[in-house]
């Protein structure tokens, strides 16, 4: 009887240090427009049919491996131990501290010019992420007065409208295609708007800030990593500037290895139940092992990201994955329907990285 039910358990750890296996070689998963230097959005990616190469076609095959096998043992898990999966609503405010203080020490930061890239012309700061460089000292005060209507909860929401602004105004001055990277802030903004005092009272609408906090990660971090396939100059570059990131590996193989690997934890934000705890703290250990390597700049430009990983690990399930993968489905239905989702999704944001690199052209 023992052996029996704890054999899901030891297939989950074997599970798990294959993941960690795959991870090591790809250990610094840094943002590369940070590090690469000035990019020319405007030069075309790979072609298709160069980016279907063998090498890319076996990775594809063996993360859809590794994504149907742990969907099965996900949905064991999730029948055997229904508790894996949920949290606990006591947890909200524990939510709510680690998105406001990951976010306001963010702001500040900003403010301060500790997250600017430093390849940048002299310049006041950077607005919402560390490569979108701007000239002018509103935008500081901008950013300082979102890091304090953090502090309290009643003006929380003033800070998502703060928030969402930036984001705008990095709209038009970057474009689409540029800012669909950091779709996340969309997110986060969400999330604080919809932390109204009116709206606790509605679940139907308090109920959402995660999901669509978690979506918002999940759709950023596989973009970036579909960046990786159609660009993969752009991370050579870092690997030129960091070698010690290969760990000896020739940089074809790492940076595809790096983008199936980022894709597919990020789709298992998702789908993920009882692994979906695991699968975040696995992500955002990667995150803060790259910080030795790049230093600052990584450590506090992914602090909003970090944040959204804690929430992740604290809250469980949530309406997203229940959408995505209903409770109660049979182990080998759950696996061909999130293998097929896989292949979907990574088929869709191929076709709209594309789509929209051509709006750089206007």
């Amino acid at each position: 009887m023992y052996a029996t039910r704890a054999r899901p358990q030891l297939v989950l750890v074997v599970l798990l240090v294959a993941i960690a296996t795959l991870v090591e070689p790809t250990g610094a998963h840094a943002h590369v427009k940070w590090f690469c230097g000035v990019i020319d959005l405007r030069a075309p990616p790979k072609s298709l049919a160069t980016v279907l190469s063998p090498m890319f076609l076996t990775r594809a095959v063996a993360f859809l491996a590794l994504v149907t096998l742990g969907t099965a043992i996900d949905a064991v898990l999730s029948r055997r131990w229904p508790r894996l999966d949920s949290g606990s609503s006591r947890l909200d405010f524990l939510e709510e501290i680690v998105v406001r203080l990951g976010l306001g020490a963010y702001m500040l930061s900003l403010c301060a010019n500790l997250a600017v890239v430093p390849w940048g012309p002299a310049t006041d700061g950077a607005i919402i992420t560390p490569d979108l460089l701007v000239g002018t000292q509103v935008i500081r005060v901008v950013q300082f007065l979102i890091a304090a209507c953090l502090v309290l909860r009643r003006t929380c929401p003033l800070a998502g409208f703060g928030i969402a602004g930036l984001y705008a105004f990095g709209l038009v001055r970057y474009g689409l295609f540029y800012m669909t990277d950091y779709v996340f802030f969309l997110g986060l903004a969400a999330y604080l708007i919809l932390s109204l005092p009116n709206l606790r009272q509605r679940p139907s609408w308090h109920g959402w800030r995660v999901p669509i906090l978690v979506a918002s990660l999940a759709f950023s971090l596989m973009w970036t990593a579909i960046e990786k396939f159609l660009y993969p100059g752009w991370t050579d570059i870092v690997l030129a500037l960091y070698p010690s990131v290969a760990m000896g590996f020739p940089a074809p193989f790492v940076t595809l290895t790096a983008g199936f690997v980022e894709f597919t934890l990020a789709f298992y934000l998702l789908v993920g139940h009882s692994l979906l705890r695991p699968g975040a703290f696995i992500f955002m250990s990667i995150f803060i092992l790259a910080i030795p390597s790049f230093g600052i700049l990584d450590a506090v430009g992914h602090l909003p990201i970090v944040a959204i990983f804690l929430v992740v690990i604290i809250h469980g399930t949530s309406r997203l994955q229940l959408l995505v993968r209903p409770q109660g489905t049979r182990a080998w239905r759950a696996a061909a329907s999130v293998a097929g989702l896989y292949v979907g999704i990574l088929i869709v944001q191929t076709a709209m990285y594309y789509g929209l690199q051509t709006t750089t052209w206007w």
